[in-house]
């Protein structure tokens, strides 16, 4: 009596990491909205955003902008000063007041550290007020004239984009007299930001890659890379990184991962050290994470119990198989003929060849060819 055992299993060649990166440039609004009132400090990732007021400024939304108010009775200004300098500034107005009478206006200014710097543009039209914004040679935003018949008309503007090295930013309403009319504005900031995955479960096979979409609202600021990371803690990302990518897209690495085992990706931007984020910078922004998995590959074992054959009996093979159920085997045998698929349930069964009378059985062998369960297939 001899015993035998033979282990079919998948080889497969792990895809390389192609070092390509993509720059993505802020477009139109940005990432970052400051909601903080006067007197007070907004913490950002990577940043901070102090806010302070002087003369008729107030907090309250209305229409799509807010949450500030400036110069509804007199000249009023907010001022935001940011910890660390950002390269753009998007600001959105509603209520720019205009009265026929040519001698009473009301303008808003703009300051950026601290020097009067005029407005690169007036926007794009906005749904809160039907006439859009004008710039004045001077670079401030007034409300243009009003329409033939009516005395008193408001205007609005979206995304006026101010990009430099901006510290701090202020936005003053004045007018004749002092008196002023009133504007709401809206302020963002882009700021470093590894944006946003689609937050989805990816599961494939081990020989699979995994491939996700890019993320969505990325700010990279000069001088920072985006990149991709594997990793096993999803509170401790940088303590845990198994892998990492310049491309949404990974394979399975059997020296650092292990099938069946929950991880997670995110995008990462920072300082470019290298080719790759620096991690231990001053600023490391991370996406959502989205977990993944990789199904280990099936496969079988076969084994005999009894490799001593009289003339005219059958060889019985042991197929044992691992995965998750129902297993699909393709197979040939030393004695030729075409390879036999079958379909079974069970982990454990038994496979009968049966050589013809006049064959030699000293040395019968069986060969998987193909290995497939519920989720994955080794070929």
């Amino acid at each position: 009596m001899k015993t035998t055992t033979r282990t079919i299993h998948c080889r497969h060649l792990l895809a390389g990491l192609s070092l390509l990166f993509s720059v993505l440039e802020s477009q139109g609004q940005c990432n970052f909205q400051i909601t903080a009132p006067a007197g007070t400090t907004q913490q950002f990732p990577c940043n901070e955003v102090t806010v302070t007021s002087d003369g008729d400024a107030f907090y309250g939304n209305d229409c799509l902008s807010g949450p500030y108010r400036i110069g509804f009775w007199v000249e009023g200004s907010y001022t935001f000063t940011f910890a660390n300098p950002v390269a753009q500034v998007s600001l959105s107005f509603e209520d720019l007041l205009r009265i026929t009478d040519i001698n009473l206006f009301s303008d808003i200014t703009l300051e950026v550290n601290g020097i009067p710097t005029p407005f690169p543009g007036a926007g794009t039209p906005s749904s809160c007020n039907p006439l859009p914004a004008v710039l004045n040679p001077s670079g401030s935003l007034r409300c243009p004239a009003c329409p033939v018949g009516q005395n008193i008309c408001l205007a609005s503007c979206d995304n006026i984009n101010i990009t430099g090295t901006i510290s701090s930013i202020t936005i003053r309403d004045v007018g004749s007299l002092g008196l002023a009319d009133g504007s709401i504005f809206t302020i963002f900031f882009c700021g470093l930001s590894a944006g946003n995955l689609q937050d989805n479960t990816i599961i494939v096979c081990e020989d699979e890659l995994i491939n996700f979409l890019p993320p969505t609202n990325v700010h990279l600021e000069p001088g920072t890379i985006l990149q991709y990371i594997v990793y096993e803690d999803i509170n401790n990302p940088i303590g845990s990184i198994l892998a990492t990518s310049n491309t949404p897209s990974f394979p399975f690495h059997p020296g650092t991962m292990n099938t069946n085992t929950a991880y997670y990706i995110s995008s990462i931007a920072g300082e470019n050290l290298n080719g790759n984020v620096n991690l231990d910078g001053d600023c490391v922004a991370f996406s959502n994470a989205i977990q993944v998995m990789w199904n280990a590959l099936p496969a079988v074992v076969f084994t005999a119990d009894d490799t001593e054959l009289c003339k005219n009996e059958c060889a019985v093979i042991n197929a044992s198989f691992s995965g998750v159920s129902p297993f699909s085997l393709t197979y040939s045998t030393s004695l030729g003929g075409q390879p036999i698929t079958e379909t079974y349930n069970d982990p454990v069964n038994t496979i009968e060849i049966c050589p013809p009378f006049n064959i030699n059985i000293s040395n019968i062998k069986i060969q998987a060819i193909r290995v497939s369960d519920s989720l994955c297939t080794c070929d």
